[in-house]
C-alpha cells in the first residue's frame, strides 16, 4: 500500500490539528 502516502497525509492532518 501507500505506506508513505498515508504517512504524509496523517502528518498533514496532525498539523493542522496541531494549528
Amino acid at each position: 500500500p501507500d505506506f508513505e502516502a498515508g504517512l504524509k497525509d496523517f502528518k498533514e492532518r496532525l498539523a493542522n490539528y496541531e494549528r
